[in-house]
C-alpha cells in the first residue's frame, strides 16, 4: 500500500501527520507553502502543533493530495460509514451527482 492512515487526536499529532505526508511526497516546507499558497511559517506552525485554522488545513491537504476522514474511535470504518449514511438519509449514486450527497433525496425516495 502506498498511502497511510494515521490516527490524529491532537494538534501535535495532526502536525506530525502533515509533516510525515509532506516528507513522504519529497516536499520541503517552502515548496509545500508555494503549492498551498501559504507562508512557510504557516507550515512550520501546523507541523509543530502550534496554531492553524481549518481552511489552511484543507489548503495543505489539497496541495498534498490528502484527505480528511472523521470517525468514531474504536468503531470499524465501514460501520462509521453506514451510521453516517443513515444519519444523512443515504446517498444516491446516480451519474448526475457522482454519488455526492447534496442535501436532497431523489424524487423516488420522497414520501
Amino acid at each position: 500500500m502506498n498511502g497511510f492512515d494515521i490516527p490524529v487526536r491532537s494538534a501535535a499529532e495532526l502536525g506530525a501527520a502533515l509533516a510525515s505526508l509532506r516528507k513522504k511526497k519529497g516536499l520541503t516546507q517552502t515548496k509545500l507553502a508555494k503549492l498551498a499558497m501559504v507562508r512557510q511559517s504557516t507550515i512550520s506552525d501546523f507541523e509543530n502543533g502550534l496554531k492553524g485554522n481549518i481552511s489552511t488545513l484543507f489548503k495543505l491537504l489539497v496541495a498534498l493530495a490528502g484527505e480528511f476522514h472523521l470517525r468514531q474511535r474504536g468503531v470499524p470504518i465501514n460501520e462509521n460509514r453506514l451510521d453516517f449514511m443513515q444519519m444523512i438519509g443515504g446517498l444516491t449514486s446516480s451519474a448526475s451527482n457522482n454519488g455526492v450527497y447534496r442535501g436532497k433525496k431523489k424524487q423516488s425516495e420522497c414520501p
